[in-house]
C-alpha cells in the first residue's frame, strides 16, 4: 500500500483545474497519478513538490505525533492534523553539501582540508586537485539552482600504483550518528569519461583512553559515471555501535566515503574502484537518516557558513590601545561561531606598530586574545589575519 498523508485533496487529477475545488495558498494534494505529496505556492500559480509518497509505510503515534515508518525505519513524522513535525524532505546529516563555502581557498593541491569547508580531500602516491567550479547560470542538467560544484582532477599514477589513493571524505560529528539504523545518500556527479566513484562509511570512536578501532568499509558500493550530470542514490545500512568503547578526545564521528582512486593497499579500508585518472564533479550530496532518498533542500547561505564556522574560521583581527611601556594588551576578540571544541590557532601579521613579542592565543571555543606588550608608552597597534581550525 502507499501512505497518504492528510490533505485537501487526494486524486491523479490536479484539483486545480477541477471546477469547484477551492485550491488557495499552501493547498496540499496527494498527487496518486505521479506518487508525490505536493503543495501550493504562495503566489497561487504551481505546485511545489515536498516528497514522494511512501510506498508500504505505517504509522506509530509517539504521544504526540505520528512516526512514518518504512522498512522498519523511522522516516519522519507529522502531528495529528496532517501538519508536518519535522522536515519532510529529509534533514541533511552533511555540511556543505552543495559547496557553497570555500573559506580557505577555492582550488587547493594538499592532502587535508585546503578548499571545500568540511570535505577532508586525501591523496598518496598520485596526485590531485580539487577546485570550486561554477554553474551556468540559468542551466537546468541539475535541478534547484545549484550555485558551485566540487571538482576533482586525478593525476597520474605513480611509481607504485598499489598505493595510490584519491578519497574525499566528510567526517558527521558524534559516531552514534544513525547508529543501527539504515541511511540514504543522493548526489549528482559527471566524469569527463567513464569513471567509478565507490561509497562507504567508516566509524571513528575517537582518540584518547581506550576507544574502540574504527570500523572501515561500512557497506561499501560502486557508482560507474558519464560525462552528463546525473543523480545517483543508494540506501546503507550503519552499524550499532552497542558494545564500543568512546575515547576522550571528542572526535569520534560517522564518515562518508567518496573513493575515486583506490590502489589494492587500500581494499580494506575503502570501496575499491582501482587506479583511475581523469575528473569527477559533484553537486548536492544529501545523507540522511531514511530508507528513502528524499528532494534536495536548499539551506540558507548564512546558516551553511554558520555550521561551517563551527569547525573552521578566519577572519582579521585589529587590535589598537594606548598604555604604558611594557604593559600587556589582553584584548579579547569573540569567535563568528562558537568552535566544536578548542581549536588550533594560527596568524599571519600585516601590521605591527610599537608591540612587543606581538601574538594571539585562543580563549577556547569562545574567541581569541591578543598577546605581547607595548614596546613604548603611547599608541600600539597589531593587525592580521586568524585561523582557527577545530575540524574533527
Amino acid at each position: 500500500m502507499t501512505y497518504l498523508l492528510k490533505t485537501e485533496s487526494t486524486s491523479a487529477v490536479d484539483p486545480a483545474t477541477v471546477a469547484g475545488n477551492n485550491v488557495i495558498p499552501f493547498y496540499t494534494w496527494n498527487d496518486t497519478g505521479n506518487a508525490l505529496l505536493k503543495r501550493r505556492n504562495a503566489t497561487n500559480t504551481d505546485w511545489e513538490i515536498i516528497c514522494p509518497l511512501l510506498p508500504n509505510a505505517s504509522f506509530q503515534n509517539d504521544g504526540s505525533n505520528y512516526d512514518i515508518i518504512v522498512g522498519g525505519s523511522n522516516v519522519g513524522s507529522f502531528t495529528p492534523d496532517g501538519i508536518r513535525a519535522d522536515n519532510i524532505k529529509g534533514q541533511n546529516l552533511l555540511i556543505n553539501g552543495n559547496f557553497r563555502i570555500w573559506q580557505r581557498a577555492s582550488s587547493s593541491t594538499i592532502n587535508g582540508y585546503g578548499s571545500n569547508d568540511r570535505w577532508l580531500d586525501i591523496h598518496g602516491g598520485t596526485t590531485k586537485t580539487v577546485s570550486r567550479e561554477l554553474f551556468t547560470l540559468g542551466q537546468t542538467d541539475v535541478p534547484d539552482n545549484p550555485v558551485f560544484y566540487s571538482r576533482t582532477v586525478i593525476g597520474t599514477p605513480s611509481g607504485t600504483p598499489a598505493n595510490d589513493i584519491v578519497i574525499k571524505q566528510q567526517r558527521v560529528e558524534g559516531v552514534n550518528t544513525a547508529s543501527g539504523k539504515t541511511v540514504a545518500l543522493s548526489f549528482w556527479a559527471k566524469s569527463d569519461q567513464s569513471l567509478d566513484i565507490g561509497v562507504s562509511f567508516f566509524q571513528s570512536f575517537g582518540a584518547g583512553g581506550s576507544p574502540s578501532a574504527p570500523v572501515y568499509l561500512i557497506d561499501p558500493q560502486i557508482f560507474t559515471l558519464s560525462p552528463n550530470w546525473e543523480k545517483y542514490s543508494g540506501t546503507f545500512s550503519i552499524p550499532s555501535v552497542s558494545g564500543k568503547v568512546l575515547g576522550t578526545s571528542g572526535t569520534d564521528s560517522l564518515g562518508l566515503i567518496f573513493s575515486l582512486c583506490t590502489g589494492s593497499t587500500y581494499n580494506n579500508n575503502y570501496t575499491p574502484v582501482g587506479n583511475q585518472t581523469g575528473t569527477i564533479d559533484l553537486a548536492q550530496v544529501k545523507l540522511e537518516i531514511s530508507s528513502v532518498p528524499t528532494p534536495w533542500v536548499e539551506p540558507s547561505l548564512h546558516a551553511q557558513l554558520f555550521d561551517c564556522m563551527r569547525y573552521y574560521e578566519q577572519g582579521t583581527f585589529v587590535y589598537v590601545w594606548y598604555n604604558a611601556i611594557g604593559s600587556g594588551t589582553g584584548n579579547m576578540q569573540p569567535y563568528a561561531a562558537r568552535k566544536r571544541a578548542s581549536p588550533t590557532l594560527t596568524w599571519t601579521s600585516v601590521t605591527n606598530s610599537n608591540v612587543t613579542n606581538p601574538g594571539l592565543a585562543t580563549t577556547g571555543i569562545e574567541g581569541i586574545q591578543e598577546t605581547g606588550s607595548l614596546t613604548a608608552a603611547g599608541t600600539g597597534q597589531h593587525a592580521g589575519t586568524y585561523y582557527a581550525n577545530a575540524e574533527i
